[in-house]
């Protein structure tokens, strides 16, 4: 009796409005291709997105990646957050390499070599955003993510 209840309140709680899997009716990233998968510092990997747009509304696509290098007592990326300390937009990566984060692309396909002082830092995470261009791109999806982030109650301050 007691298995014959807790299957009626999965059945009841689990709603079959949902599509299935195999549906996209909106953007969805599937996966990223990283080739090599695994680098050294200074070794490129070419990093795909492997996106499938809306086919309901279909429009062109903005991509932003971004190199994060990885404090290893974090529990999340916090340079991710952080964005840049003005504000700002992110340094280029070829630029400034141990930037963090720093901007790696904003095509569907990049490559990225982790800096020297990856090791070091324990790693380097790469982000990917990607987004609608018309509803104001990756950058703007980006940038709105950062600033709730930067509102929640992490940056907050209490005199």
């Amino acid at each position: 009796m007691r298995r014959l209840l807790m299957a009626a309140l999965f059945i009841g709680g689990c709603s079959g409005d949902l599509p299935a899997a195999s549906i996209v009716d909106k953007l969805r990233v599937l996966a990223v291709r990283a080739e090599p998968p695994e680098v050294r510092p200074l070794e490129a990997s070419t990093l795909d997105a492997l996106v499938v747009p809306s086919p309901l509304a279909p429009s062109p696509l903005s991509y932003l990646w971004l190199a994060c290098r990885e404090d290893p007592a974090a529990v999340e990326p916090a340079c991710l957050i952080d964005m840049a300390p003005d504000g700002g937009a992110p340094a280029s990566c070829a630029t400034a390499p141990d930037a963090s984060p720093c901007f790696v692309g904003d095509a569907p396909s990049v490559s990225y070599a982790p800096p020297e002082s990856a090791l070091a830092a324990g790693g380097v995470l790469v982000a990917l955003v990607v987004a609608d261009a018309i509803a104001g791109g990756a950058t703007g999806c980006a940038s709105d993510a950062w600033r709730a982030a930067r509102s929640g109650p992490r940056s907050r301050t209490t005199a």
